[in-house]
This record gives structure tokens, C-alpha cells and sequence, in this order.
């Protein structure tokens, strides 16, 4: 579409666990691990870490760093009775932020992406921002998160801020 995003996979780890009576009834952020523990109908989720282009597949040593934070925090979570275990990629830009708003070139288009870790966090605001966009027109957007920084040169709305 001419709109370019550089992207890379940021991947996280995930341990799923069996539910128990212990669960905690909402998601716990372990701020200073950097972890976040989310139960679900069926299992309890346990999130954590990040792997910019690192090797691929699973590696074990960052499971287990996930794994004794969060055990650390919740020793009464399932732990006996992991099932899953994973890794997947969470969409980043290069800037880190991410890239929210129409392009100059492509007024029928609203991009949202580029959370990195911080999707869940952000969802709430995107999702205002983009249906404020579409149901009410306008731009809402934060010219920080712009589609267009990418572009060269970085359009003179944006190149202040991100001297500053």
C-alpha cells in the first residue's frame, strides 16, 4: 500500500497452567519482572519477556526466568500442571512506539499496530482513538504515533517531537 512500517517480531514467552482454587480472579502484573499472570475460563496464562531477532524457537533459559518470577510472586498457582508451553511474536517498530493514525497518503486507511509488549496495556486507547476516528471523524491521534514518521523525509508535524 506505499506505507512504509519497519516491523520486527518481538517474542514473548508462555507458560499455560491448569486452572486452580487458588487463581487469582484477574490479571497480575509483576511490574518489576516484567510478567503478567492472566487467568482465562480454561487455564491460567503466564506472559513474560522479550527476544529482539534472537534465535528462533523456544529458549529455555527465558522460560525459566518467567517461570521462577512468577512462581516467586504465586507460589499457589498450578505449577505442577503446566500443559503448554510457547513462544510468539508481538508486532514492534524500530522506534519502539506505536504506529497509530491514517497515513497523509491513504485517507481510507487507519493503522493500528506495532504494540510490542505493551498490546494489552494500549488496546483500550487504540480502540478509542481508531472507533473516535471512524464513527466521528477527525484525527484523534497523537502525531507521535503517526504512520508517517517512517517516511523521509519525517513530516515537519512530527520532527520536532521527536528531537525533543
Amino acid at each position: 500500500m506505499g506505507v512504509r512500517l519497519p516491523m520486527q517480531g518481538a517474542a514473548g514467552y508462555v507458560i499455560d497452567l491448569e486452572r486452580g482454587p487458588n487463581d487469582p480472579p484477574q490479571p497480575v502484573r509483576l511490574v518489576e519482572h516484567k510478567v503478567v499472570v492472566t487467568p482465562f475460563r480454561d487455564r491460567i496464562r503466564v506472559c513474560g519477556t522479550l527476544d529482539l531477532g534472537g534465535p528462533q524457537g523456544i529458549q529455555q533459559h527465558r522460560v525459566a526466568a518467567v517461570r521462577e518470577a512468577a512462581r516467586a510472586e504465586l507460589p499457589e498457582l498450578a505449577w505442577d500442571h503446566e500443559f503448554e508451553v510457547w513462544r510468539g511474536d508481538r508486532p514492534s517498530t524500530s522506534d519502539g512506539a506505536p504506529v497509530i493514525g491514517r497515513p497523509n497518503a491513504l485517507d481510507n486507511l487507519v493503522v493500528a499496530t506495532g504494540h510490542g509488549m505493551w498490546g494489552l496495556v494500549l488496546a483500550p486507547i487504540t480502540a478509542d482513538w481508531v472507533l473516535r476516528d471512524i464513527i466521528n471523524g477527525g484525527n484523534p491521534y497523537d502525531p507521535l504515533f503517526s504512520p508517517d514518521r517512517f517516511q523521509l523525509p519525517f513530516p515537519r508535524s512530527i520532527r520536532g517531537r521527536l528531537t525533543r
